[in-house]
């Protein structure tokens, strides 16, 4: 059993209780720029039974995200996407419970840069297609990660693609998704390849990508 599973056992444990109780879980639900945010409490659905906070690096851009999210999110590790010149996008989940959920988040696991050998196609533009070029993948980037879709912040809409290398944390349990957080949403398909078998993003790992694309239009806005 590694160190991670060791430390999520109270956390486990805890909350399993409390679901068997029958009480709802609530957990507070903000999105910011910089290592913190707050916002209100709200009810999380069955499927979502953890407190998370996400922080995320993004084009020279930290955000920290706080929600509900389904507990075997929490043991995922780091995610990365290599995008090639465009930059590095790495999230990595904490599930807290009570004043645990207050704290800011400052660390950020290091990503493995050992080049492994394999490439594959990168961009990121706020358009129906970008500029390709390819890139080497690093450390566990053995996928090709592709997800192109609307991002929209209020009544404004863009079209948003991104490709490059992926680990299989930032490929878990892929699925086409619409996801939400305020004004915040977006609606997209995403494929990961490993040259053999696709797949697409899960519904979480959508959530920080809506996310950082909502943020990253405010920039591009302005």
């Amino acid at each position: 059993m590694t160190s991670g599973m060791m430390r999520s056992l109270p956390l486990t444990c805890f909350l399993a209780t409390f679901i068997s109780l029958g009480v709802s879980l609530e957990c507070e639900e903000c999105v910011g720029m910089g290592h913190n945010c707050n916002g209100p409490k709200i009810t999380c659905p069955p499927e979502k039974d953890s407190c998370a906070i996400i922080a995320s690096e993004m084009l020279g851009q930290r955000t920290l995200v706080k929600t509900c999210l389904p507990s075997k999110a929490c043991n995922l590790g780091l995610s990365s996407i290599n995008m090639g010149k465009i930059g590095i996008q790495k999230n990595f989940i904490s599930c807290c419970v009570g004043d645990g959920c207050k704290r800011s988040t400052d660390t950020m696991p290091d990503r493995n840069t050992t080049l492994n050998g394999r490439k594959c196609p990168a961009c990121y533009a706020f358009k129906e297609t970008c500029e390709e070029t390819m890139t080497n993948c690093a450390g566990d980037e053995l996928f090709c990660l592709e997800v192109s879709g609307t991002s929209s912040l209020g009544a404004i809409a863009t079209p948003v693609v991104m490709k490059g290398c992926a680990n299989s944390a930032a490929c878990y349990e892929l699925k086409d998704a619409k996801s939400t957080l305020g004004s915040l949403s977006m609606v997209y398909k995403a494929g990961c390849t490993d040259g053999a078998s696709p797949g697409s993003p899960s519904e979480f790992w959508g959530f920080l990508f809506s996310t950082m694309s909502g943020l990253l239009l405010v920039k591009f806005l302005v």
